[in-house]
């Protein structure tokens, strides 16, 4: 047994947290009225002194402590639950916060003191900065707002309030996603997730239903950061208006890959397409068509009717392919198109003849004289190795082959027949 005792003094003596034995002292009636202090370990000592052993607790606490202290203490020797409290104490100037713990033994106590005085320090830190960041998200020009780690709105900046035309009491507590348009919500789904688990900063762009006008969404870019507080992990998120950013880089972008007269793909964004098809290993066939007759008409009426047959060519050679085929305007009077092959070079060749009589049929101009143009076709198929330059030089190939074996045309235009 005493065996038993020195190796449990001796692991208390190694603790580096205080640990004390305290024995009941109670009154003629036999209530517990203060607690003496029979043992102290190595770090006890250190922090409360040796005076303190063979010292009831009541003379070691300061007067204005003494009273609710000892009421802990002595709920503590009464009940089978631990009792825990925290106190305050001025260390050199600075101001310490210990968190004891006061569990019931045989006529007594066990207690333990554990330095909190960082994590204090820290919760006060962060509840400054929370405060802070709401003082200046209030003020600033930019709307943020606050979320939970699960996406719950914590707080809006009046800012944000004033922007989307909502009052703060229609916000708090509902998910944020709520609001987002539902083919975004992965995006910021995996935005929140990111932010929530790290540090590092989030960017992600959405679309937010207008609340002034449902018949309109907003592009907002969102930049989300994740920080600990004492209410938990949130996410501090600023929002920007990018409606009118982005609307002007899908026309720049628009305009990059698209021909501006016909509305087609122009070159660059036709080799793009080609390029992703090939890419994806998917069949493809690629047809270059050049215009016939189409210079007279330019010498004739001028560039503006010229503009008027390719408008109308390009109309009906898009008619004539599926939905899942792509065609381009390449230049001047040359297009290309590409798509799925139909099986057998005799669907191709079918496909030819459909787009040439779309093509040659009367097309009848603003001045009211009427014109016919016609194409020459040539297509090739791509293999494995094929790539989008030689795919394209090798329908340009078949193409003007073809229009070296072409029969002489009729005339461009039916002279007499215009409108009265």
């Amino acid at each position: 047994m005493r065996e038993h005792e020195s190796e449990m003094r001796s692991s208390l003596e190694s603790m580096l947290e205080p640990v004390g034995r305290y024995r009941s002292v109670r009154d003629d009636n036999g209530e517990v009225v203060d607690l003496l202090c029979v043992y102290l370990n190595r770090a006890g000592r250190e922090m409360l002194g040796e005076e303190a052993i063979d010292n009831v607790l009541s003379e070691r606490l300061r007067a204005a402590d003494r009273e609710h202290v000892l009421a802990f203490w002595i709920e503590a020797a009464n009940s089978p639950e631990p009792v825990r409290y925290e106190y305050e104490v001025d260390e050199d100037g600075r101001q310490g916060h210990y968190q004891v713990q006061v569990l019931q033994v045989h006529d007594g106590v066990i207690t333990s003191w554990r330095d909190v005085s960082a994590e204090r320090r820290l919760q006060v830190e962060l509840q400054q900065s929370a405060t802070l960041w709401h003082s200046v998200a209030d003020a600033a020009t930019d709307a943020s707002l606050t979320l939970g780690s699960d996406g719950t709105v914590l707080y809006v900046s009046a800012t944000l309030c004033d922007f989307l035309g909502f009052a703060e009491k229609d916000v708090i507590g509902q998910h944020v996603l709520t609001a987002v348009h539902r083919h975004d919500h992965d995006a910021v789904e995996h935005a929140l997730h990111a932010a929530a688990a790290s540090d590092g900063r989030q960017v992600v762009e959405f679309r937010f239903w207008d609340p002034r006008d449902h018949a309109r969404t907003l592009w907002l870019e969102a930049r989300l950061n994740g920080i600990d507080t004492l209410g938990g992990r949130e996410i501090n998120v600023g929002l920007r208006d990018v409606t009118k950013a982005r609307d002007e880089r899908m026309r720049l972008g628009h305009q990059a890959t698209h021909d501006s007269l016909t509305g087609l793909l122009n070159r660059n964004g036709f080799e793009h397409a080609l390029d992703e098809r090939l890419r994806a290993g998917a069949p493809t066939f690629v047809m270059y068509l050049d215009l016939d007759r189409f210079k007279p008409v330019n010498d004739q009426y001028g560039h503006a009717a010229g503009d008027e047959v390719l408008i109308e060519v390009a109309r009906r050679l898009r008619s004539e392919l599926r939905d899942s085929d792509i065609i381009a305007r390449l230049g001047g009077d040359e297009f290309c198109l590409c798509g799925r092959p139909l099986p057998g070079d005799s669907e191709l060749d079918a496909l030819t003849r459909r787009l040439s009589n779309a093509v040659s049929r009367p097309i009848r101009l603003g001045n009211g004289w009427q014109v016919t143009v016609g194409a020459s076709f040539g297509y090739t198929l791509a293999n494995e190795a094929s790539t989008v330059h030689e795919l394209l030089d090798n329908a340009d190939r078949e193409m003007y082959s073809a229009k070296r074996t072409d029969l002489p045309f009729p005339s461009f235009f039916d002279g007499g027949d215009r409108d009265s």
